[in-house]
């Protein structure tokens, strides 16, 4: 109607203001959408840097009881409170080189430097799947070496 109104020239103004008006609603439906997967790739790296962060915690709470405790209880056998402190220390650095590859994955999600968004997504969710072990695991190496030493507390003389 408003066509007829302009004559053939207003037309062809429409057209051309619809065409536009409809690429820029796709330019802001994908912005959207890359937006909603930057969120949901900062919360992925979040929770693996959560995870990670608590097994970090748990090791450099149980270490110090853990080492005194074997000192107490087995000072013969200092190659045993080594193994320990190895077996400890190889989780720490693990802990914080997920916590260090987080904070550079954060770097690239707020900077936008991903260009394959979807496949980051699939990374994240995979590598939040492994992350969510790492507590688990080290609370139950710290919990075999409670158990060792409360064993050895009650056959100590």
């Amino acid at each position: 109607m408003l066509g007829s109104l302009l004559g053939n020239e207003g037309a062809f103004q429409m057209d051309i203001i619809s065409t536009l008006l409809s690429i820029f609603g796709i330019g802001k439906e994908h912005a959207n959408r890359i937006s909603d997967l930057r969120i949901e790739a900062a919360r992925l790296n979040s929770e693996v840097a959560a995870e990670a962060g608590r097994a970090l915690d748990l090791i450099n709470l149980a270490e110090p009881r853990i080492v005194r405790r074997m000192r107490e209880l087995l000072p013969d056998h200092p190659e045993v409170l080594s193994s320990c402190q190895a077996l400890l220390t190889e989780q720490r650095v693990a802990a914080k080189k997920i916590l260090e590859q987080t904070e550079t994955i954060q770097l690239g999600i707020t900077q936008g430097g991903h260009k394959d968004w979807v496949g980051l997504l699939q990374r994240l969710h995979q590598w939040r799947g492994t992350a969510s072990r790492i507590f688990p695991w080290v609370k139950d190496i710290i919990d075999r070496y409670e158990k060792v030493l409360d064993d050895a507390s009650r056959t100590a003389p």
